[in-house]
């Protein structure tokens, strides 16, 4: 069998292209994977503190039935926020792998422990409990980016709700701040849900102006949405998926 210039050097590309993947792959497999590192400086007085991290500066200070004067947030109330805010940018991630999008997710969050575990007297003395968080329950509202057409089908909801609870599943084991808090102990148990009608139309609202830069008005959004159910119902109705012409 006799071979043409072009397809020997098909061939040696080819082959060339199975060694590099070769090649990549044992690389891979025995270089040390890199690890991600943080930094932060803080100073505390009494129950404040105030830390910077890069460019941010944020504080953290304790109500006054624990000696604070409430002037920000408490610290277990900023663990929260970076579980929400881990969490929301881990969703972000995910969607993207799995070819989708998501427009916002409204968390709820409570968390609790035993007082006993940081305020136990005498303090030489063991506590009688642990002091780390004993649970962490809430819900966390989803909008996915779907058109604002109307009331989705029952095919749709429970493709969105197979959907979200994949994401959820997987955010909860990717997500680093997640991952610690169930590691120390602490019950984690967030139900991820599609957003309620009302919330998602809000969300698909702040998108819309954000995407506009703001120019936009209330009444030129519903306009818009107007417009979409319009031309879906026309669709429906005609069975045609190009829109009408003003000559008809």
């Amino acid at each position: 069998m006799r071979y043409s210039h072009g397809n020997a050097v098909m061939l040696r590309a080819r082959t060339l292209a199975r060694r590099m993947a070769a090649a990549s792959q044992r690389t891979l497999a025995t270089r040390k994977p890199r690890e991600k590192t943080y930094s932060i400086a803080g100073r505390t007085s009494g129950t404040t503190s105030m830390s910077q991290a890069r460019d941010h500066t944020f504080r953290s200070d304790t109500p006054p039935s624990g000696g604070g004067h409430d002037t920000a947030p408490q610290p277990v109330e900023m663990l929260l926020a970076a579980l929400i805010g881990c969490e929301g940018a881990t969703a972000d991630f995910v969607a993207r792998m799995l070819r989708t999008k998501v427009l916002s997710i409204d968390f709820e969050l409570e968390a609790s422990r035993d007082p006993r575990g940081a305020a136990h007297l005498p303090i030489d003395e063991p506590a009688p409990a642990v002091s780390r968080l004993a649970r962490i329950s809430g819900l966390a509202h989803v909008t996915l980016d779907r058109p604002s057409t109307g009331r989705p089908s029952d095919d749709v909801q429970a493709a969105d709700d197979a959907l979200i609870a994949k994401l959820g599943a997987l955010v909860h084991e990717r997500c680093p701040v997640a991952n610690m808090v169930v590691a120390s102990g602490c019950e984690l148990e967030v139900k991820w849900r599609r957003a309620d009608p009302v919330v998602a139309r809000r969300a698909r609202q702040r998108e819309y102006y954000r995407a506009k830069g703001g120019k936009e008005t209330r009444r030129n959004y519903y306009d818009k949405v107007a417009k979409q159910r319009r031309l879906v119902d026309y669709q429906r109705k005609t069975g045609r998926t190009e829109p009408r012409r003003w000559s008809e």
